[in-house]
């Protein structure tokens, strides 16, 4: 029986071994719904945007891209109606690694395509109107960075 118990554990500890060595299988690992990326290579980004005034009932649009081109799709995007509330909280989850820009608009008017118009609330992540120089989030590996920021009313 002793010779059992010691057979029985020491497959478990090669079995443990080998697990640790070379990790979960494909299937456990999952993958960014995006690119289909390893779970190892992508990271979230999370944050809370502040409206510069009521928008009840009007769509807050915010967009994570490589690149500011409008007219091809961003990388994602995620939308809410807005309440009474003046602060919205966004998530991207298991976007590959590398740097973005994220944007947020609210049309306020009539019109809901294309460029934001007097009126609409919009802002970049750190920049408020003005354009950045260049891509300025950061999705780490398995980390979550945190982006909160303001929009503004368009003159």
């Amino acid at each position: 029986m002793k010779k059992l118990i010691k057979y029985i554990i020491a497959i478990i500890i090669i079995y443990s071994i080998l697990f640790i060595i070379t990790g979960c299988s494909e299937k456990d690992k999952g993958t960014n719904s995006n690119n289909d990326i390893p779970n190892a290579l992508v990271g979230t980004v999370t944050g809370v945007i502040t409206l510069p005034g009521s928008a009840l009932g009007k769509m807050l649009i915010v967009v994570i891209d490589k690149d500011l081109d409008k007219n091809n799709e961003p990388e994602g995007y995620t939308t809410c109606v807005c309440s009474s509330s003046r602060k919205y909280e966004y998530t991207f989850k298991n976007y590959p690694i590398g740097l973005y820009y994220v944007y947020a608009v609210v049309y306020k008017g009539n019109n809901d395509e294309g460029p934001p118009q007097s009126g609409d609330y919009f802002g970049y992540y750190r920049t408020g109107l003005n354009e950045p120089s260049s891509r300025n989030v950061f999705i780490g590996i398995n980390k979550t960075d945190t982006c909160d920021f303001v929009l503004y009313e368009i003159p």
